[in-house]
């Protein structure tokens, strides 16, 4: 249970630039608190729902149960090493585009914005738009588009959830 708590705690700060979470460390005889910066893009996955207050700072991927006739594709070796060619590539490509995706990430909000998102929306689409920005401006591609109206979709799901939301409004 501590130990759940505790993840939930970062988990629930987590989303947001700046947010600590404090936590005590052995110094000589006695322990002190120490705040710890917690800031960082998270994927969690699973079938079951997650807390309202912990929902609302996520972007959901759903997910749903294999049948019981599927089959289930064992990750190889192979695999693993191309996906970590992936992640080093894309690392590069971030560091490298540094200042690009920075600049991005501060037009982020108000493209988000035009779109009618939430504030707490905002901040959890603003880095994954920046680098489609940077990465768009590169290639010609249409990723940011794609992005944007999927946070759309997202959030009239949300919406959807709330007490003034259209479900709540047709049940009443």
């Amino acid at each position: 249970r501590d130990r759940f708590d505790a993840l939930i705690s970062v988990l629930n700060a987590g989303f947001e630039r700046g947010q600590t979470v404090p936590r005590l460390e052995k110094r000589g005889d006695r322990f002190v608190q120490i705040p710890y910066e917690v800031y960082a893009p998270r994927a969690i996955a699973g079938i079951a729902g997650l807390k309202n207050t912990l929902e609302d700072r996520v972007i959901p991927i759903f997910m749903s149960r294999r049948r019981k006739d599927e089959p289930v594709a064992r990750l190889a070796q192979a695999v693993e090493a191309e996906a970590q060619g992936l992640r080093e590539a894309c690392a590069l490509a971030c560091l490298t585009r540094i200042g690009d995706v920075l600049t991005a990430y501060d037009q982020a909000p108000a493209l988000l914005e035009r779109e009618a998102i939430d504030d707490r929306a905002v901040d959890l689409w603003s880095p994954l738009v920046a680098v489609a920005l940077v990465a768009d401006a590169e290639d010609g591609g249409a990723r940011t588009a794609q992005l944007l109206a999927l946070a759309r979709e997202l959030s009239t799901l949300r919406d959807a959830d709330a007490d003034t939301g259209q479900t709540a409004r047709l049940v009443a």
